[in-house]
């Protein structure tokens, strides 16, 4: 092999070498650029199940407290209810002073608003 021949075999060495140097950094940044944006992708998609499960989590939260509030609310009213009768001393003398209250107003029926008025209030205690 001539020196010349020895010098351009070196040099094609050397821009083979470098090529592959090259290409290997070309796939790695290409590798680590796909890794990042996949990475990336799994965190959104992370924080809209996360989010999703929240909601969804809160919903049947409120649902619950809700039907709870419903039902307690009833029981409370049935027993209200088995107490305030017609022949309850206590209701009558409470409907008695409520309906001198609206026949005061100048209401047309006062015995109708007196009898909403006691309604209302046993409402309103079944609800505490």
């Amino acid at each position: 092999m001539t020196e010349d021949q020895e010098i351009g075999a070196r040099k094609n060495i050397a821009d083979q070498t470098c090529a592959a140097f090259q290409r290997r950094d070309r796939v790695d940044h290409a590798g680590k650029t796909a890794g990042r944006d996949e990475g990336e992708q799994e965190v959104k998609n992370a924080s809209g199940l996360y989010n999703l499960m929240r909601n969804l989590g809160g919903a049947i939260g409120l649902a619950d407290a809700n039907t709870l509030m419903i039902q307690l609310n009833k029981e409370h009213y049935a027993v209200l209810r088995e107490s305030v009768t017609p022949g309850s001393p206590q209701a009558q003398s409470l409907l008695a002073g409520l309906q001198e209250r609206m026949a005061g107003l100048s209401l047309p029926d006062s015995e109708l608003a007196a009898l909403k008025q006691l309604n209302s209030l046993v409402m309103r205690e079944a609800e505490v």
